[in-house]
């Protein structure tokens, strides 16, 4: 007798294996269903590149400072020059409250007309995810997921 299609069996091994790699797959994802953590991180690492373009272009210095509701980009030079709108203060998209760290503890992260600076790890954490954004001495910023 010729045996036409996939027995019982082979069917439930392909499943159990499709299984298997789904649950280690979302593992390495964020928790969180809506997480907009993951978009603050995003929109942080946009922001940065922005505030070091815009501090290298003006010949300006300026911080940026997170706080318990969003984070603000300073202009720390005595000068009448106006921060870009997307670098006015704005508030975080989580709902959640955002803790900040940054490494090596005691940083600020600082933006001025030199492009190379000694890297640094900012972290966010809203308690339910935590990610960290790592900059590169040349200026290059990275999302990773804890």
């Amino acid at each position: 007798m010729h045996q036409q299609g996939f027995s019982i069996l082979e069917v439930l091994v392909v499943l159990v294996i499709i299984s298997i790699t789904a649950m280690v797959g979302m593992s390495y994802m964020p928790q969180s269903s809506t997480n907009s953590l993951h978009a603050d991180g995003i929109r942080l690492t946009q922001l940065f590149t922005l505030a070091q373009n815009y501090a290298h272009q003006q010949g300006v210095n300026m911080i940026w400072q997170p706080e318990s509701q969003g984070f603000t980009f300073t202009l720390t030079d005595a000068n009448t020059k106006t921060l870009p709108t997307p670098l006015l203060p704005q508030s975080w998209l989580s709902p959640r409250p955002v803790q900040v760290s940054i490494e090596p503890a005691h940083e600020v992260v600082r933006f001025n007309a030199h492009w190379l600076r000694a890297p640094y790890t900012v972290i966010l954490d809203n308690g339910i995810d935590r990610l960290r954004i790592q900059k590169d001495p040349y200026g290059s910023y990275e999302v990773l997921y804890q």
